[in-house]
């Protein structure tokens, strides 16, 4: 292949999109159940991310036990609304997309475009 026609068609290539692609496809390799399970598994590192936000936010080591435990109180609420909201959204752009193990090549050919 003739070196400026490969360069040519590397600098077409956008990194994202392959990354993005490699994601698809990874996850139209995946049983319905594994994909799930890692949702779950997700769902509860994503809880921690927002509670130790919120923390910074909220303080619950103050001086004022009332305070504390409204904090507290406030903190998990939060937390339960944010990732049952993102969970909610995260099923339903899965199922949107009805991923099967043939439809990477699909996306890939779209976002390759």
């Amino acid at each position: 292949m003739d070196r400026k026609l490969k360069e040519e068609i590397l600098n077409e290539i956008d990194p994202t999109k392959v990354g993005q692609s490699f994601a698809y496809y990874v996850l139209g390799k995946l049983s319905h159940d594994t994909l799930y399970g890692f949702m779950e598994e997700y769902r509860e590192h994503f809880e921690d991310f927002i509670r130790n936000n919120l923390v910074d936010d909220q303080p619950i080591h103050t001086g004022d036990e009332l305070v504390n435990d409204k904090n507290k109180t406030d903190i998990e609420r939060e937390i339960d609304q944010v990732s049952k909201r993102s969970m909610i959204d995260l099923e339903k752009w899965m199922v949107d997309m009805k991923i099967t193990k043939e439809d990477w090549w699909e996306i890939f050919s779209e976002v390759a475009k």
